[in-house]
């Protein structure tokens, strides 16, 4: 009846308006376009056919966008943590890098230059201590010669006098034995005359004696200079050695703390590069993320009402459906086509379509014909 068919526009333009469907709009303005005499059934349920599956893919499309936008972003946001965390790593790292580097106590820089200067104050004393010993050297040398020519004077005047005093006494001696031999009786000696004559031999024995002291001191110096100089040159070989021992040590702490600079510097390089790297990186997630939100923001936060509104679309077009189809309209539309459909059998069908002169009819054969293969069809 036109009760039905008002019913069902009456119900789908309520759908329309609370869902805010366009597409039983649509369908609304496709059912009220009929002209007298039409029948739009065909081409209403056609559409109310496509609009639900239309219905069912967007539907499908929307659970699949919400899904990947929420995987994606679970994704993404578990990617800038764990960039986050590698940029907190990498930055304490390069922290403590530039530290072992530049501290000021403990840094490899300080250490360094301290140890170059060590070197350089071991090299100094090196050449210092080499200075003063050749200078200690050659003093000892014009020491000990000047000792030993001293030494060779005091002996030849030791020898000179000694030959000297020795000719004078037997000289003397030769002229008192000449006196007494022409004297029988021996003069009486003089009143200062208290002993026996002893000539020049005690004055010569003291000058000697003296002249002895003299090179026995000359001696000594020469052995304490000797002794000096080689307690000089034992403590400056044992202050070389320890000083090689030194220059050596201290050569190779200098060498193995330029290596770890050159290795710390390399890994400092690296780190940083790293860094700016992993920052990139962290940038494009996050860039990538804010790209995607307008359209993933619109999925999640309207998902739930596009699924509500797409149910009451769907529950609609199923009513208008049903409703429609108990229209007398629809009814007479259906025989309608049903006797345009049997042609020239209509007049034999109309009555009773499910006997066998309607089938054989349909069939293009005989009743006879027809029962023969059908039996069991009424009337044959």
């Amino acid at each position: 009846s036109q009760e039905n068919r008002d019913a069902a526009e009456r119900y789908l333009e309520q759908a329309a308006s609370s869902s805010n469907s366009n597409r039983l709009r649509s369908l609304l303005k496709l059912l009220r376009s009929g002209e007298a005499g039409e029948n739009p059934f065909h081409r209403v349920f056609s559409a109310i056919e496509a609009m639900k599956a239309t219905i069912e893919k967007e539907a499908k499309e929307d659970a699949e966008q919400k899904a990947w936008c929420e995987k994606e972003r679970e994704i993404m946001n578990g990617n800038i943590e764990a960039k986050t965390g590698e940029i907190t790593e990498l930055n304490s790292a390069i922290t403590t890098l530039v530290a072992s580097i530049e501290d000021p106590s403990t840094g490899l820089l300080v250490m360094i230059a301290a140890d170059e200067m060590k070197l350089q104050e071991n090299l100094q004393a090196q050449t210092e201590e080499t200075a003063t010993r050749r200078e200690e050297t050659k003093a000892y040398q014009e020491e000990v010669a000047n000792l030993v020519e001293a030494q060779k004077v005091v002996k030849k005047g030791i020898q000179i006098l000694a030959a000297y005093y020795k000719a004078e006494d037997d000289k003397l001696r030769d002229e008192l034995g000449l006196v007494q031999r022409s004297h029988r009786e021996d003069p009486a000696p003089p009143e200062t005359w208290t002993g026996e004559y002893v000539g020049q031999s005690k004055a010569g024995n003291e000058v000697i004696s003296i002249l002895e002291y003299i090179l026995t001191d000359l001696q000594k110096s020469e052995a304490s200079s000797h002794s000096t100089e080689e307690a000089s040159q034992q403590a400056y070989e044992d202050s070389m050695t320890d000083l090689k021992k030194e220059e050596i040590d201290t050569k190779e702490a200098l060498a193995g703390k330029q290596k770890t600079l050159a290795e710390t510097k390399l890994e400092l390089v690296e780190k940083r590069d790293l860094l700016a790297k992993t920052e990139e990186e962290k940038l494009w997630i996050e860039r990538y993320l804010e790209k995607i939100k307008p359209g993933c923001d619109f999925i999640v936060d309207n998902y739930s009402t596009r699924e509500s509104n797409r149910a009451t679309e769907a529950d609609a077009l199923d009513k208008a459906v049903t409703l429609l189809k108990g229209t007398p309209a629809y009814v007479s539309a259906t025989a309608k086509e049903e006797e345009l459909k049997m042609g020239a059998c209509a007049s034999v069908c109309k009555v009773s379509p499910e006997k066998a002169d309607c089938k054989a009819c349909l069939a293009e054969v005989t009743v006879p014909g027809y029962c023969a293969g059908h039996p069991s069809t009424p009337s044959c």
